[in-house]
């Protein structure tokens, strides 16, 4: 499979070795979202750039969220504990 790059994948392009984590800046939550949720919610042809603009805070309710999209490739470092965490 060709890597996903989050300015032209579709929710389609991407498989559950990628992931989207979330941070509110309200709340200081963070998670990890479930790819496999996403797309059932909003279908395979919706745009991954745009995935933020669906999302609130569980918690809190916020829209003030830092959406972070890693490819497999990617998910080392600091921001690797986040996806360690199971999806949400």
């Amino acid at each position: 499979m060709e890597p996903a790059y989050l300015s032209t994948a579709k929710l389609a392009d991407v498989d559950d070795s990628h992931h989207f984590g979330v941070h509110c800046r309200s709340c200081l939550r963070n998670a990890r979202l479930s790819l496999t949720r996403l797309r059932g919610l909003l279908g395979d042809d919706f745009p991954a750039v745009k995935v933020k603009t669906h999302l609130k805070c569980s918690s809190c309710g916020s829209k003030e969220l830092t959406v972070t999209f890693l490819a497999p490739y990617q998910g080392v470092g600091k921001l690797a504990d986040l996806f360690q965490q199971k999806p949400v």
